[in-house]
């Protein structure tokens, strides 16, 4: 079984695109610090599936 652990919350406007929010959120793993392990694999919704996207990822060193 594979449990989704919410990482934190970032507060946005109703109706608003969600992708510009997933650099905060992911900001947000630096609470956790020494306790993630080193390779981990972000799901993300179809909606996220786009170049800037896996750039961002890549970036942040998760696949």
């Amino acid at each position: 079984m594979v449990w989704a652990i919410p990482i934190g919350v970032v507060a946005a406007p109703a109706n608003r695109n969600d992708s510009p929010l997933l650099l905060p959120t992911l900001e947000l793993l630096s609470r956790f610090d020494g306790y993630l392990p080193d390779q981990m694999t972000v799901h993300l919704d179809a909606g996220y599936d786009s170049a800037k996207t896996r750039g961002l990822l890549t970036t942040l060193g998760h696949n």
